[in-house]
């Protein structure tokens, strides 16, 4: 062979690698891309779940019932209100984050929970 066509040989061979390889490059982004975007359609990951602009607030109703001129209440006190505020978030799927009990004289409590 002459030292012309070992050259193109070469040339050839490396411009074949490059391709192949810019090739295999392509196809990987393809498919993570894919896969990615799958797993975000079957609700496996939730990209935009993880970002918040900060605790959300959900009010519960404390539901107090006059008995004998006496008010009962379902939300009686902090730990009532904040065990009540945990079971929400986690019902919600978010994390509880704090819970602010006031209590009423003459009417019915107040429970503020805040979930992240």
């Amino acid at each position: 062979m002459s030292k012309k066509k070992r050259e193109l040989k070469k040339k050839a061979y490396k411009l074949d690698r490059t391709r192949m390889t810019i090739l295999i490059i392509i196809l990987t982004i393809f498919l993570t891309t894919l896969f990615l975007y799958l797993l975000v359609q079957f609700n496996i990951i939730s990209p935009l779940k993880k970002i918040s602009l900060g605790p959300k607030l959900f009010m519960l109703e404390d539901e107090c019932t006059l008995v004998v001129g006496k008010l009962i209440h379902t939300i009686k006190d902090d730990n009532t209100c904040e065990f009540r505020c945990k079971t929400n978030c986690e019902v919600r799927e978010m994390l509880f984050y704090k819970s602010d009990f006031l209590k009423n004289q003459g009417d019915c409590n107040e429970c503020t929970c805040y979930c992240t």
